[in-house]
């Protein structure tokens, strides 16, 4: 005796799941853009909370100066969406100069040279983890962003 199934609606299963197959790669990139939006968000907010130290003449410094800060502030942002090898992501992170000259170059600093010090200190400036923090802060709300906007994606076209 073999045995016997039965479907009903197969055809509007099979419908769906082509659907569903090609709206797929537009669903992913707006449900990771959402989670990247809410990490630097928290990035963001980690970066108004570094300590400044305006001090010249000392040794070692507690952090970077006011205007260091704010161009990490205005530099700071999200890539545009890239596919790698079927990899859908993006990139958070610093673009452009602060506008400060050191003493030993004419160009300003780069902003990703300045949130590395920052984040890892050097020998003249303490660090500040603010990258990591709040990227750790952040993961498993950006997870649910992604998860929660994929649903809704899913749900729209759901017969």
């Amino acid at each position: 005796m073999m045995a016997k199934w039965k479907f009903e609606g197969l055809d509007k299963y099979i419908e769906y799941l082509r659907k569903l197959d090609a709206e797929s790669d537009e669903m992913i990139r707006h449900a990771v853009y959402n989670g990247a939006g809410v990490v630097a968000d928290r990035v963001r907010h980690s970066i108004n909370g570094i300590r400044v130290d305006d001090s010249h003449g000392k040794k070692m410094k507690s952090g970077p100066t006011t205007q260091q800060k704010n161009g990490l502030i205005s530099g700071f942002g999200i890539s545009r969406m890239q596919n790698e090898d079927g990899y859908v992501n993006v990139h958070l992170g610093f673009a452009g100069r602060n506008g400060r000259k050191s003493k030993k170059r004419a160009q300003a600093e780069a902003n990703i040279t300045v949130a590395r010090n920052v984040e890892s200190g050097t020998p003249w400036m303490a660090k500040q983890p603010f990258m990591r923090k709040a990227v750790n802060a952040a993961k498993k709300e950006c997870e649910q962003v992604m998860a929660d906007t994929l649903d809704e994606e899913i749900k729209k076209i759901t017969p």
